[in-house]
């Protein structure tokens, strides 16, 4: 047996052992070195040096550059939820929710979540940045409707999804990444992306309404599941259910500012968040002296709760790390061009087998770019057809256990694979597999 077959079996003995275990609710902490020892094992390579050498920097390289991002988006949301904003925005909504008939109310303020999440992402917010902001609001609206915690991961309708590759125009650097490649734009193939965001957006709610169905037939609540986001620290004044009082616009006026900073001027992420927590403390200080919140421990705890997910993805990219280190996972990459079947499909394969052993949306779409684009230029197709197919195939298997993006959520969330994963493999996985799937048909036949 070749030594390239020998270190593809261990990688895929790695991958078992990450998505196996973790939804046993094994920490990561625990599964990802070990997974990538496996990998390491079975390289054929020097395992030690796998291990300290490419394993940490992968890690450390993921610390270095997203720790500032983690940290002050956690400030902020701590901001948020300490001052009792987070408690206004929810119970705003819960009001225009309430307007809804009954039977639909909690159904509606399941989806609220997903809706706020996606008119964050289309704005340009970072998805690491939305976690923060937007659990906090989550955790008051569904103790409000006493709904299943494990359902607040049905906000990856508006992440993962439509948001991320299908709705035309979406600044997430996936959509932007092919049209330096392809000369294309972030609208490119309007008609295939907009009934693929149509048919996303259906069989989503489908989804989550089901979901909610059937923890109402079990009798679920909002415990036990919300248990441990219950014992993150709050005010208690807002603890004990009182309303601060608050105009609802000041609530939202740092997320808006945030929101101007990315998208109006531009400015890096880490500046834009610094400038919303400075607004967020000036603007939001009245509530905060109301609520008689100690500051000291609002960054204390906002930057404790950063560092726990960000750890949980540094584990997971370490691995990544590895496994990109092997010769089984050049075999693997160098095999793609060879997947038989008309070249639409060829393209989505390859890019979601990339995705699933990547764990990321955005590698898996720099390996079918760099690897198809020639190709199928060459054979004369559609280069818009090209970005847009490219950009929702790598929306599929990236959001398997191992994902970051998926170790960050449910971490924010502070949900064990085993409760609120399911969840996002449905809305993140499945559903967009097949609106692609539908896709490749639709683009085959013309449309674009």
């Amino acid at each position: 047996m070749s030594a390239e077959i020998i270190s593809i079996i261990g990688i895929l003995i790695g991958l078992t052992i990450l998505v196996v275990f973790s939804l046993r609710g094994i920490s990561l902490y625990i599964l990802a070195p070990l997974a990538a020892l496996v990998v390491a094992a079975f390289s054929g390579q020097n395992i030690l040096e796998l291990m300290t050498d490419t394993y940490m920097t992968g890690f450390a390289n993921f610390m270095k550059s997203y720790f500032l991002m983690f940290a002050l988006s956690s400030i902020f949301a701590k901001i948020i939820s300490d001052s009792g904003a987070a408690k206004v925005i929810a119970v705003s909504v819960a009001k225009l929710v309430r307007i809804a008939p009954q039977k639909y109310q909690r159904l509606l303020a399941v989806l609220s979540i997903g809706i706020m999440t996606a008119i964050l992402t289309l704005g340009g917010i970072n998805l690491f940045c939305c976690v923060f902001v937007l659990v906090s609001i989550g955790k008051e609206l569904f103790e409000e409707f006493d709904i299943p915690w494990h359902l607040y991961m049905t906000s990856a309708i508006g992440s993962g999804g439509f948001t991320m590759s299908m709705f035309p125009g979406t600044p997430a650097i996936q959509n932007l990444m092919p049209m330096e490649v392809l000369g294309t734009q972030a609208t490119a193939a309007p008609v295939l992306g907009l009934i693929s965001t149509v048919i996303c957006i259906i069989l989503s709610v489908v989804y989550i309404r089901h979901a909610l169905t059937k923890s109402d037939k079990r009798g679920e609540h909002f415990m036990p599941t919300g248990a441990e986001i219950s014992s993150v620290s709050t005010s208690e004044a807002i603890a004990t259910g009182n309303v601060p009082k608050i105009n609802l616009f000041v609530c939202l006026l740092p997320s808006i500012i945030l929101l101007v900073a990315l998208n109006g001027f531009k400015l890096n992420a880490v500046v834009s968040l610094a400038i919303a927590v400075l607004a967020a403390l000036i603007i939001l200080a009245p509530a905060l002296k109301a609520e008689h919140t100690n500051l000291a421990s609002t960054f204390t705890d906002g930057i404790k709760n950063s560092i726990m997910v960000i750890l949980n993805v540094c584990v997971l990219v370490g691995f990544g790390s590895v496994t990109a280190a092997t010769s089984g996972y050049s075999t693997i990459m160098a095999s793609l061009d060879k997947i038989p079947g008309p070249p639409i499909f060829q393209l989505f394969i390859a890019v979601n087998v990339a995705a699933g052993i990547c764990g990321s949306a955005s590698a898996a779409l720099g390996i079918g770019l760099n690897m198809f684009v020639g190709k199928y230029l060459a054979l004369g197709i559609n280069p818009q057809i090209i970005h847009r197919i490219a950009v929702m195939a790598s929306g599929g298997l990236d959001s398997l256990p191992h994902s970051s993006g998926t170790a960050a959520a449910l971490g924010v969330a502070h949900l064990k694979h085993q409760d609120g994963y399911i969840h996002v493999f449905w809305l993140n996985t499945v559903i967009p597999l097949i609106v692609t799937l539908i896709a490749c048909i639709l683009a085959s036949i013309g449309v674009c």
